[in-house]
Formats: structure tokens, C-alpha cells, sequence
């Protein structure tokens, strides 16, 4: 399958992701101890070697990293959407 950029759009870059999500009104404190307990998780060498194994890279970001980033996305995506290079 070719990329984005071998089908001549090297503007989109739409990386793959994944992240864990509880629901909007979970109190902060369990969400910072889920955010705790994955991050120790994902650095656990047996654990990232093996997520490295299988095409993924660890990276146990904050809530507000992750949020930041999924906004990022959302308007970068709108961008080429808005321009004409993505049709949905």
C-alpha cells in the first residue's frame, strides 16, 4: 500500500496511535493513577521490547499531552480536509 506521500500528498501525516480513555467525569485522582500505572507498565523492559517487537513505540504521555496532541491532530486533519486533500 503506497504512502500519502508516495501518492502525492506529503502533507498528510497521520500517524497511527493509540491511548487509553476513561469516561469525561472520572476524578482526577484515579485518572492519575491509571496514567501512573501505565507509564511504569510501558517502560517495563519485557513489556516495551515486546511492543517494539510489534511496530508499536511506547511513549506513556501525561493526560494533557495527550489531549494536546489529539487537538493538534484534529486541526491538522481539518486543515487538509478544509483544503481539499482528503475527501470523506
Amino acid at each position: 500500500m503506497p504512502t500519502f506521500a508516495e501518492l502525492g500528498y506529503p502533507e498528510v501525516d497521520m500517524p497511527g496511535w493509540g491511548a487509553a480513555f476513561v469516561p469525561a467525569k472520572t476524578p482526577k485522582a484515579i485518572v492519575d493513577k491509571l496514567n501512573t500505572e501505565m507509564g511504569r507498565i510501558l517502560v517495563m523492559p519485557d513489556v516495551r521490547a515486546k511492543l517494539l517487537e510489534l511496530g508499536f513505540e511506547p511513549a506513556p504521555w501525561s493526560p494533557d499531552k495527550t489531549r494536546r496532541f489529539m487537538k493538534d491532530q484534529l486541526a491538522h486533519t481539518q486543515k487538509l480536509i478544509d483544503a481539499g486533500r482528503v475527501k470523506l
